[in-house]
């Protein structure tokens, strides 16, 4: 048992590094704004950003980027999603929704607790595509700042 949580432990690692460097080379921006895949459990997934990368003129995280860093974290989530599910396709952000409930100063996470997201991906095989609805919470340390709900469409 303990052999398989590690082998277990081990894939959700190389996941995690897979996102990272997926973020890296294919959304360069993700790069430069400081965003980090922080920890993925069956139950979480939680990003981070640069907070001096995304500063604006009122010393606080611009709201451009606070929504990139919850679009990420929601692709994100839905990029892990399809690789427990054994799927591949194409993940794109067709609409999204976010409210800003105070400023951001000081430690940017992005958390989606997965068992809020809402979709079958399972849709992927029998339709060709697929939507996976991620909302994300947008966090300053512990204190919520930003609520964010994407829908992403997933495409073979």
């Amino acid at each position: 048992s303990t052999r398989k949580e590690s082998s277990a432990a081990s894939d959700v690692y190389k996941r995690q590094q897979v996102l990272q460097n997926t973020w890296r080379e294919s959304i360069p921006i993700s790069d430069v704004m400081g965003i980090k895949v922080e920890s993925y459990t069956d139950w979480q997934f939680t990003t981070s950003a640069d907070l001096d990368a995304n500063l604006n003129l009122h010393n606080t995280m611009f709201a451009g980027s606070i929504y990139s860093l919850a679009t990420l974290t929601g692709w994100g989530a839905t990029y892990l999603a399809l690789k427990e599910a054994g799927l591949e396709g194409n993940i794109v952000l067709a609409d999204a929704n976010i409210k800003y409930l105070k400023p951001l100063t000081t430690d940017p996470r992005g958390c989606v607790d997965i068992q809020t997201c809402k979709g079958k991906l399972s849709d992927l095989e029998t339709d060709g595509k697929a939507s996976y609805v991620v909302p994300v919470t947008i966090y300053d340390g512990d204190n919520v700042v930003a609520e964010f709900e994407g829908q992403f469409v997933v495409k073979k």
